[in-house]
């Protein structure tokens, strides 16, 4: 009997064992399958990665390669151009024979084509912006406006940046044949800046993007229409923003992460907002740079065609500042409206820091229509600026104090010196406030 129990123990014993080793088994296998997916996980991540990149890499060198094909053959695409748009303008009805007899066309009065023309307006531009982005913050999503804020801005500001390096002429500008409904001053790169930073586009998403596109498709052939601006300056615009288009879709986590961080937080919305209150003083230090840097002397048959458009159109000033004609001056004050992101950022971090609930934006359409339009009524007295602006700056006091301060600055120049000493300053007091915080 003892035999028996001995046996019987023996056998648990063994059986035991044997459960134990299954099971470790099965554990090892169950890891090692595991191991193994992701491996083949990870394989397939580093594969799809390094297809991206490899296209990434193609696409910007293609762009750049292309970039500087335009740049070699630009003026006979000009030239070509400037003789096609001649060509439709003149089947068209568009022009009409100037009563001065030099041979130039004056353009046909349609209320259409001058709207057109205004929309080209930098400040135009900027109010319409503000009345989309200021509907998006107070009806629909307080976050995704103040990316769209960020970004729109930063990219005009670098795409006019470009144009003060690009120094492309308007259309107009380069033929007596041309004629305008509306006389630019600013140089004839289109700012191409509607940027979206999400990798992952749904239906609903392609669909608003199609309608956005075709708008533009048709604003821009009008502006090409009326001497506005070269396709092959278009086409240049687009490859920039494409450059700046897959910047945002490679920053958009780090982008995502400041605006938070420097709009809702209310430690680091503090320290956030200073880091961008410096990035963009630097920004404007580069662009005075760039105008500092920029041609002194135009083409005198360019000014020419500018005079005769504006005296066609009725609204040739009786003085400017010679230096202020055309071009350079002009392309560098629409760098300068990278300071809405100044007061912008102290608004919105303000905002989010006073209003308690982060959902404040939502509610009822009735709450978020009226919302919306009691925030664009707000934007009206600078719709009254713009329109006045003209009377304003030909006043003789203002072109007494253009005239003084732009010949000051071209002759010294050192302006840029004084900003660099404005920016040390800034940091030696920003210091300060910090220390004693």
């Amino acid at each position: 009997m003892e035999t028996d129990l001995k046996e019987k123990i023996n056998n648990t014993d063994i059986s035991q064992d044997n459960m134990n080793s299954q099971r470790s088994e099965g554990i090892n296998n169950q890891f090692e399958k595991q191991g193994i997916e992701k491996i083949d996980e990870d394989e397939t991540l580093k594969t799809s990665y390094k297809k991206k990149l490899i296209i990434m890499v193609s696409g910007i060198f293609l762009i750049c390669v292309l970039i500087i094909i335009e740049r070699i053959f630009n003026s006979k695409l000009q030239s070509l151009e400037a003789e096609w748009i001649a060509s439709v303008q003149d089947k068209m009805g568009l022009t009409v024979d100037s009563s001065d007899g030099e041979g130039y066309l004056g353009f046909s009065q349609s209320w259409f084509y001058k709207l057109i023309g205004y929309l080209g307006i930098y400040e135009i531009n900027v109010l319409i912006i503000t009345h989309f982005l200021i509907t998006l913050f107070v009806g629909i999503d307080a976050l995704v406006s103040i990316k769209m804020f960020y970004i729109i801005y930063l990219t005009q500001f670098f795409i006019s940046c470009m144009d003060q390096l690009y120094e492309g002429p308007r259309p107009y500008w380069i033929s007596k044949d041309i004629a305008s409904p509306l006389c630019v001053k600013t140089y004839g790169l289109p700012s191409y800046n509607k940027s979206n930073g999400r990798s992952r586009i749904s239906a609903k998403q392609i669909i608003i993007a199609g309608i956005f596109l075709a708008i533009q498709i048709a604003y821009f052939t009008f502006q090409w229409i009326i001497g506005q601006m070269f396709i092959c300056a278009m086409f240049i615009s687009i490859l920039y923003f494409i450059l700046v288009f897959y910047m945002l879709m490679f920053m958009d986590n780090q982008i995502h992460y400041v605006i938070k961080k420097s709009s809702i937080a209310s430690y680091d919305a503090k320290k956030y907002v200073f880091y961008w209150f410096f990035w963009l003083i630097l920004l404007e230090i580069l662009s005075c740079m760039f105008y500092n840097g920029s041609e002194d002397y135009l083409s005198i048959e360019w000014v020419q065609n500018y005079i005769y458009c504006e005296q066609n159109n009725g609204t040739l000033p009786q003085g400017i500042p010679y230096n202020q004609l055309i071009g350079p001056w002009y392309t560098y004050l629409t760098t300068t409206g990278i300071f809405a992101l100044i007061s912008g950022i102290f608004a919105i971090a303000h905002t989010f820091r006073n209003i308690g609930e982060f959902e404040w934006f939502k509610g009822s359409n009735g709450q978020r229509a009226l919302r919306i339009v009691i925030a664009n009524l707000f934007i009206l007295p600078s719709w009254i600026i713009v329109g006045f602006q003209q009377d304003i700056i030909n006043t003789q006091w203002n072109q007494e104090i253009e005239v003084l301060s732009e010949k000051y600055l071209k002759q010294n120049k050192k302006y840029v010196n004084i900003l660099y000493f404005n920016y040390k300053l800034f940091i030696y007091i920003s210091i300060f406030f910090f220390k004693n915080e």
